[in-house]
């Protein structure tokens, strides 16, 4: 669901924007291994010539992933728009990593798909910042990040969901500043200067994100025999979208 949901964000910004000779751009943070691009690539084709897609990662990742890239002719043939970064987010941002592709007066989109819960609270907010501060034309920040109750004790499901995380040495270092709804909204909303629209959708009422047939398929394949597994689940992710114009 959560793959779907984005996609149609990207999808729409991309049939948005794919108009005439206009440029414009996608920044996805902490990208890792995701293959967004070369699908979109594949489904767009020509239409995507005025995009340039740039990933961020750490440097063993994007070379990694530079390698597969190489190995595989088709990948390589879809990735014309493809601009990875080597770059430690926990350490900020700014214009200078990008190099000469970076257009900060161009319609841009920001992909944050569980980046923001394994930086420092302080990077984030500077990522945040940075993304409300720098454009000159239309942006929009994506992000989709796991989210707590206040009290924890009222929340099981989280409490195992963080031993999860730490059983596995994942380091969720906003996630334990900013844990509720109205906290990530008070964040965005200090952090994202100006914001023009602001959506929060937990993944059970982004319906209008996803077709019902895709709907269907998802729960068949999450092998989800009980909606209040699912209910449950998606009460604990949110997807935020907050736009500048």
């Amino acid at each position: 669901m959560r793959t779907v949901s984005i996609d149609s964000i990207v999808r729409e910004f991309i049939k948005t924007n794919s108009v005439s000779d206009q440029k414009y751009q996608i920044i996805s943070l902490g990208s890792g291994f995701d293959t967004r691009l070369f699908r979109f690539m594949e489904e767009f084709g020509n239409k995507l010539e005025g995009l340039k897609y740039f990933e961020i990662d750490f440097d063993q990742v994007m070379r990694e992933k530079g390698r597969i890239v190489e190995m595989k002719p088709i990948l390589k043939e879809l990735s014309a728009a493809w601009r990875p970064i080597s770059f430690d987010l926990n350490e900020g941002i700014n214009n200078e990593i990008f190099g000469d592709d970076f257009d900060s007066s161009v319609p841009t989109l920001i992909i944050s798909e569980c980046c923001l819960m394994y930086l420092t609270a302080e990077a984030g907010d500077k990522i945040i910042s940075w993304c409300g501060e720098t454009f000159k034309s239309t942006v929009t920040f994506c992000s989709f990040d796991p989210i707590l109750a206040d009290d924890l004790k009222s929340d099981p499901f989280a409490k195992v969901m963080l031993d999860n995380f730490e059983k596995r040495g994942l380091d969720t270092r906003s996630l334990l500043q900013y844990t509720s709804r109205q906290s990530t909204i008070d964040r965005f909303m200090k952090h994202f200067a100006f914001v023009d629209s602001f959506t929060m959708l937990q993944l059970e009422t982004a319906e209008s994100l996803v077709s019902k047939q895709q709907r269907r398929e998802i729960l068949i394949k999450a092998a989800l025999d009980e909606y209040e597994e699912w209910n449950l689940l998606s009460d604990h992710y949110i997807l935020i979208l907050a736009k500048k114009q």
